[in-house]
């Protein structure tokens, strides 16, 4: 969908191994879009690293699980925007559109 829309995509299926790209390059990033159930470090933990990192990036948390996260939660970990999977391109423009300002 994101390349659909124009932009350049760094797709790591890994959190530990998008972790370390973040690390490797933190300004090469304008957005991260992460997923909430993931081995070794969920959405949420990834998140907090990463705005420990670089505090202005912006973070964008797909999750089928609205239920467990709040807003407020979302917010202490840095997360900038929700999307609720299943996610439409319509929905995935609006809110990229957002988080990049």
């Amino acid at each position: 969908m994101l390349l659909q829309l124009g932009h350049e995509v760094s797709p790591l299926i890994s959190s530990v191994e998008a972790l370390e790209a973040f690390k490797a390059g933190p300004d090469e990033f304008d957005l991260v879009i992460t997923d909430q159930a993931m081995p070794h470090l969920c959405g949420l933990d990834l998140a907090d690293h990463l705005k420990k990192i670089r505090p202005d990036i912006s973070i964008i948390l797909c999750t089928g699980y609205s239920e467990l996260i709040t807003p407020q939660t979302a917010y202490d970990f840095g997360i900038d925007k929700i999307l609720i999977k299943p996610v439409g391109i319509w929905q995935m423009r609006e809110v990229v559109d957002s988080a990049l300002g």
